[in-house]
């Protein structure tokens, strides 16, 4: 938790930036992005109401870097899976699937700002594509790799990891917006059989 008085004392040292960014995440998570704005920020920072205009031009900006900061510590954590050397590549695949719902259920306030917020769909920057397309190319790229070791169709690759996706963020959607009201083993066989289901229509013959 970020101290009151730390930040103050710390302003002077380059810290209101990330402070800025850390508070944000904490009022999307409590409030609603809604409730997210510079002047709300510098008031719970114990900060000048024009400090957050040094490092952030309108709230538009602030929550694209935010959003920015999601999608990387998304791709890391959809990176583990892959990491995990001693599993077959099919494992692997499945386990980046399991992270993907993991990340999404753990994390809820960074993932409906990086996928569902309407400010910056309006108002996408280069730079958050940038980060975007980063998690859905590793995505391309373990199916790229169960595709030359046999285990999955040789189809299309943007159109198979279009099906995968789609299928994961509409779970991990209705979930997180109150729809599916799941009690925790019923979540838990919902995720095995959507991963399964997912599996029987992309595996290889």
């Amino acid at each position: 938790m970020i101290h009151q008085k730390s930040i103050k004392n710390n302003y002077h040292h380059g810290d209101l930036q990330n402070a800025l960014l850390e508070e944000t995440i904490k009022i999307i998570a409590e409030e609603g992005v809604a409730s997210v704005t510079l002047r709300a920020l510098s008031k719970r920072l114990g900060v000048s109401r024009t400090a957050p205009y040094r490092h952030f031009s309108d709230k538009t900006q602030l929550l694209t870097h935010v959003a920015i900061i999601g999608f990387e510590r998304f791709r890391k954590h959809l990176q583990v899976s892959k990491e995990q050397r001693n599993n077959t590549i099919l494992k692997q695949f499945q386990l980046m699937g399991a992270a993907y719902i993991q990340f999404a259920l753990r994390h809820p306030s960074y993932y409906k700002l990086m996928f569902s917020e309407p400010l910056l769909t309006e108002n996408r920057s280069i730079a958050l594509e940038v980060a975007s397309n980063a998690s859905f190319n590793q995505l391309l790229d373990i199916l790229k790799q169960c595709q030359q070791a046999g285990v999955l169709k040789n189809d299309d690759i943007e159109r198979q990891a279009i099906f995968i996706w789609s299928n994961l963020h509409g779970f991990c959607s209705l979930i997180l917006e109150g729809h599916l009201p799941l009690k925790k083993q019923q979540q838990e066989d919902a995720i095995v059989y959507i991963q399964n289901t997912i599996l029987q229509g992309i595996e290889a013959a």
